[in-house]
């Protein structure tokens, strides 16, 4: 690639995530008076540091501009971010001088660190601007509604998906909203040919047209719940899933819900289980689970470790955000994929077993495998937790499980 269409790429790159992050930055000033003390102190901190980010990109860019206005702006340390002032730079790169390739050759690899540090930054910020949007603040909804009043190609995906996400916890909250689409599918539609990932419960399925791959996860219904109220809790945890951002949430986009009928002989036959059908971006290949990955005894390099743990952490506070409880944290119901960004690969939580409501009652579903249990409290455990440790004293295990 020649130094000018490089360095207009970049640019390019470096204008996308402005204006994403100019839109959600000019969204939550607007509603900053209804956060408390604490969260504004935070998003202050967090956006200082993209301000110093985006200090350092204007004047590494600043060097590739003519002379003139470089000296121009120079004065004034600060760099108009609009699509005009874009347009012109990426103009001018298109007859760069050889003094200026030069130029940009040397300040190629500070470049292209600035962006990645961007787009870790957004990376990391976007979880918790999706979790500030669904809070009882007022003007959130006129706010995430003007965008979506724009035209298509106008629109920014992220906030488009948190104006969608709140609409859907809302419908879960309010009998009286009917306008959400459904979300039960027909198996016969979808032609699935199922096979199990190793170490896992999950499932994936190559569509009819061989271009698209789906994930499958299955919930047993426990008899001991309540058919009604189930069939609700899977439909609106459908619905919200329905809208997540996978690269931002770690959670696959929930394609639909498939109602599988009991056997009359082992329950009600108002009693069903559950397929949630979820879809696999095509960039991601070779799913393999959390377990079988950590058995392959493969050393991975500890940045990358502490991304996974970080990304589940993200699918973890999502889930919670948006009112439902997971439950089934484990090694066998993280799914990863491979990607060209990482040696671990995409982790995704999924494995929605055992799912319930923040406020719901629990139905006490563990079996006698400890590692099924690590979501449950200890009381809850039917077997004796003193058999697995024993660096805690038996007065102190009392308080802990009475207090859980």
């Amino acid at each position: 690639m020649h130094a000018e269409e490089e360095a207009a790429e970049l640019l390019i790159s470096i204008e996308s995530n402005w204006v994403k992050m100019e839109t959600q930055i000019e969204i939550m000033k607007r509603i900053a008076g209804g956060l408390n003390k604490r969260l504004r102190d935070m998003q202050s901190q967090v956006l200082s540091q993209l301000e110093g980010k985006l200090k350092t990109a204007s004047l590494i860019i600043e060097q590739l501009m003519n002379e003139k206005r470089a000296d121009e702006i120079a004065k004034s340390y600060k760099w108009k971010h609009d699509n005009c002032d874009i347009a012109t730079m990426v103009k001018g790169l298109e007859g760069m001088r050889v003094s200026k390739k030069a130029r940009y050759v040397s300040k190629r690899s500070a470049l292209y660190l600035i962006v990645d540090e961007i787009e870790k930054w957004q990376a990391r910020y976007d979880p918790t601007w999706i979790w500030i949007m669904q809070m009882s603040i007022g003007g959130i909804d006129e706010e995430l509604s003007k965008q979506e009043k724009k035209s298509k190609c106008d629109q920014i995906p992220i906030i488009i998906a948190a104006k969608g996400i709140r609409d859907a916890v809302r419908a879960t909250q309010d009998v009286k909203i009917r306008d959400q689409g459904t979300i039960w599918i027909d198996a016969d539609d979808l032609d699935l040919d199922p096979m199990y990932v190793a170490n896992s419960s999950v499932q994936i399925s190559t569509l009819e047209d061989k271009n698209e791959m789906v994930l499958i996860d299955t919930m047993i219904c426990n008899p001991a719940a309540n058919a009604n109220s189930t069939v609700k809790e899977v439909r609106n945890l459908g619905r919200i899933l329905a809208e997540v951002d996978p690269s931002t949430f770690g959670l696959l986009k929930c394609r639909g819900v498939i109602k599988v009928p009991k056997a009359p002989s082992s329950a009600p036959e108002s009693l069903w289980d559950f397929k949630f059908i979820f879809d696999i971006p095509r960039q991601l290949s070779n799913p393999q689970s959390l377990r079988a990955v950590l058995l392959s005894g493969t050393s991975y390099p500890l940045e990358e470790r502490l991304e996974l743990a970080k990304k589940l952490t993200s699918s973890i506070l999502f889930i919670h955000t948006v009112q439902f409880v997971h439950k089934n944290v484990r090694p066998e119901t993280i799914v990863i994929f491979q990607n060209e960004h990482s040696k671990i690969g995409a982790p995704f939580l999924a494995g929605f077993e055992q799912f319930r409501l923040e406020i719901g009652n629990t139905i006490l579903a563990g079996d006698d495998m400890w590692e099924h249990n690590l979501c449950n409290i200890l009381f809850h455990f039917p077997i004796n937790y003193a058999d697995y440790v024993d660096f805690r004293s038996p007065s102190k295990s009392s308080r802990d499980s009475s207090r859980n």
